[in-house]
């Protein structure tokens, strides 16, 4: 009876506590609170932040279905994100000062004002594209995951998480978003709490076999390394955070220590968890096997804490994915067409944040298998990396050479899936001619020798 209880006044608190932070960072906030935090942020809380926004249920669902069928990809994709935060930490600085000095907020913003509108108009309809279908996906992930645990029906679920998360959005705006995720933060260590009840029982016997049975192809080595490189550089969240950093260091810092936590939520948690059932229970779905792990592994007063803080990783993503989206239809989008990007932003994005959050909650009711969602999200991600231009070198292309390739790579890449011709190993191909080809471009075409970055916005980095 006590854990029943604990099963409905836990959640409610927790849901309370965010609406909470969500109002009280909405009052008398600024835009540029309610746009990017007004960029006061200390490195340990880009790190959480980041953290919590990529540690998500989704990924948990989806490395369960990974180490049934492809492990070492597994690896080599989780892998190739941690290194890429190093990565991206070399440039943090750079790309926040460009930031700074065209005092933009989103990856499209800044695109807009380093290459011209067009190719910012790309970049916005391209991360409504990828960020939706993610949004989709842990939507999706994170109803199944819920509804396993609470017994509410899986339609409630995703109404409930869409109307909850997009209030306190559309209350505090960013700051809401960091302060939640730094909040959330903190269930994490419930899950690691989890790894220490379960080490006595755990067998490797299952991820042994694994490891023997499924060979890495070159295929996937290529693909997987070199796109999880470019789907990380080319992340809006990330160039979000780092433009939000109060200071070149902390924005380095901030990145470069979210590859610890990379390292137990996307490498060590999931695959020991998923590893272990797979070990009790082979022929168990990817649905069920974290509500069978709560109620048959585990003592039955730590099912609710679980609870609590599969959804605090659910909520983190999901306010990321959904304020990025909003900012990318509204913002980067609809107004900048209308040439009245400047005029009540915050006003906008709330709006915005409705239309995402209701018009999500539509299309997770309609679809709901998350890896093919995945799978879509991902090929998209390719046509972001020309953005990486923007701060990957001291000389720029021009932003026709940038422009065209982004445009040709979406229409191809749309053709290809809609024929159903696109296959796995031309993510690779995609990814490594859209970087290179406004560098081609300008050489082949001889428009410029290159945009020479300014003197303030180059950087000993």
């Amino acid at each position: 009876m006590a854990v029943e209880i604990l099963y409905i006044v836990l959640p409610l608190s927790y849901i309370a506590f965010v609406l909470g932070i969500g109002w009280i960072a909405g009052r008398n906030e600024s835009r540029e609170d309610y746009l990017i935090g007004s960029r006061r942020y200390a490195w340990w809380a880009i790190a959480m932040s980041l953290g919590t926004s990529w540690a998500n249920a989704g990924w948990f669902l989806l490395t369960y279905g990974y180490l049934q069928g492809d492990f070492w990809g597994l690896m080599v994709i989780t892998i190739s994100y941690m290194t890429s935060f190093l990565v991206f930490a070399y440039f943090a600085p750079r790309l926040r000062n460009i930031a700074i000095e065209k005092n933009t907020y989103t990856l499209a913003d800044t695109t807009s004002a380093v290459f011209g509108k067009p190719t910012g108009l790309m970049a916005a309809v391209t991360v409504i594209v990828c960020y939706m279908g993610w949004f989709l996906m842990e939507l999706v992930a994170g109803a199944k995951v819920i509804s396993g645990f609470s017994g509410w029906s899986y339609e409630i679920t995703v109404l409930a998480l869409a109307g909850i998360i997009g209030f306190y959005l559309w209350i505090g705006g960013f700051r809401a978003l960091m302060r939640t995720d730094i909040a959330q933060f903190a269930f994490l260590g419930i899950m690691f709490f989890m790894l220490f009840l379960l080490s006595k029982d755990a067998q490797p016997v299952q991820l042994s076999y694994m490891m023997e049975s499924q060979k890495l192809t070159l295929s996937s080595l290529v693909v997987n390394i070199f796109g999880g490189i470019c789907v990380t550089l080319a992340a809006a969240e990330i160039w979000q955070r780092i433009m939000a950093a109060r200071s070149d260091k902390d924005a380095r810092r901030g990145v470069a220590s979210t590859v610890i936590i990379s390292f137990f939520v996307l490498v060590g948690l999931p695959i020991f968890l998923g590893a272990f059932m797979l070990t009790q229970n082979p022929d168990l779905s990817a649905d069920q096997y974290i509500a069978t792990l709560a109620s048959d592994y585990l003592p039955s007063w730590f099912g609710p804490f679980l609870f609590v803080a599969f959804l605090a990783l659910i909520m983190s993503t999901l306010d990321t994915a959904g304020f990025i989206t909003a900012q990318a239809i509204v913002n980067d989008g609809v107004m900048a067409i209308l040439g009245k990007q400047s005029e009540h932003p915050r006003k906008s994005l709330k709006w915005g944040i409705m239309a995402v959050f209701g018009g999500s909650a539509v299309l997770a009711l309609m679809f709901r298998d998350v890896m093919d969602i995945l799978y879509f999200l991902f090929a998209y991600w390719a046509i972001l990396t020309p953005t990486l231009w923007v701060f990957i070198t001291d000389k720029r292309p021009t932003g026709a050479a940038v422009f065209w390739p982004m445009l040709i790579g979406f229409i191809a890449l749309t053709a290809l899936q809609v024929t159903g011709y696109y296959k796995d190993y031309m993510n690779g191909i995609f990814f490594t001619a859209l970087l290179i080809a406004p560098w081609v471009i300008d050489k082949i075409l001889k428009t410029t020798k290159g945009t020479k970055i300014t003197k303030e916005e180059k950087l000993n980095v």
